[in-house]
């Protein structure tokens, strides 16, 4: 796996694909970003799509790696389980039915492939663990990873439970110790990225506030983990309203995982449509609208 440097991802983003050998498959990382939005768009009955940018492998979006295309799911909202997600709940030790149509199951033995993981010259600066799990989809695994009937319904409302979360700031060694804020997912002592930050606007001062979603079932109801971004440390306190309007208490990171830069972060149910930020006062330092979006490149930083 090859060592990534801040210009070849640059080259890549404008469209430059003379990175050379060794990289990851940029193509196949963007089809499974696009898919497990599209399964998260569905939790939330077409509202805010889950968004997240792989440090290191994609600057337009992805939620993780994987292999191949994945069937839509039924027209509309499914209110059932699938014949394999009902066979996934009676069958996987540990499988859990999380929504009227989806199941969580544990993780295999095998690893995802190599290439979200954490490079062996990238050094943790600093790591927060965030409470949750990370979850991946069954094609994200080797096809010798599970059953031949998992494999053959992969879209049939199964996710796998992959990892634990955490909030880190990631550097090339040689680059140490400047760093970027990311996503991980600790997969037995193994680190993957989930998703990062290092090149959204957020870090710019008065750029305003970057907002990251991704998928959570850890209350055993479907979810959002909510990951946001503020340049500057003034940030005291968080607010995460969903779009029922249940408001929950953040958590803030000011300059402790990044210096100069602040990072909230927290779980809401269902979808979130506010992240408001406070000073130590009280006052609002940004109550930003998250708002939805449809499936481009634009959505993933919102």
């Amino acid at each position: 796996m090859s060592t990534r440097t801040i210009d070849q991802l640059e080259h890549e983003l404008h469209g430059d694909d003379h990175v050379g050998p060794g990289g990851p498959d940029l193509s196949a990382i963007r089809a499974a970003g696009r898919r497990r939005r599209h399964r998260s768009a569905l939790v939330a009955g077409g509202g805010v799509l889950a968004s997240a940018v792989a440090l290191g492998l994609v600057l337009s979006g992805s939620f993780g790696p994987g292999i191949g295309a994945v069937d839509p799911p039924p027209a509309g909202h499914p209110h059932q389980l699938s014949p394999v997600a009902e066979r996934a709940l009676t069958e996987i030790p540990g499988a859990v039915q999380v929504s009227d149509w989806q199941v969580v199951i544990p993780a295999p033995d095998a690893p995802r492939p190599l290439g979200s993981r954490v490079g062996h010259r990238d050094r943790i600066v600093a790591a927060v663990p965030l409470g949750t799990a990370t979850y991946a989809e069954v094609g994200d695994y080797p096809p010798s990873a599970f059953p031949a009937w998992l494999n053959a319904g992969a879209t049939s409302g199964v996710v796998v439970e992959s990892g634990d979360a955490e909030l880190a700031c990631v550097a090339e060694r040689r680059n140490f110790p400047v760093c970027s804020p990311a996503v991980l997912s600790d997969e037995r002592g193994t680190r993957y990225y989930e998703g990062a930050m290092a090149f959204a606007d957020f870090t710019d001062p008065g750029a305003g506030m970057g907002v990251f979603t991704f998928d959570d079932y850890s209350t055993g109801a479907a979810g959002q983990l909510v990951v946001a971004g503020l340049h500057g440390t003034d940030v005291a306190s968080v607010e995460l309203v969903s779009t029922t309007g249940e408001t929950v208490a953040g958590h803030v990171e000011a300059g402790t995982v990044v210096a100069h830069q602040t990072l909230l972060w927290g779980r809401v149910p269902g979808t979130v449509a506010r992240v408001i930020a406070y000073d130590e006062a009280g006052d609002v330092l940004e109550d930003h609208h998250v708002e939805a979006c449809d499936d481009r490149p634009r959505c993933e930083v919102r």
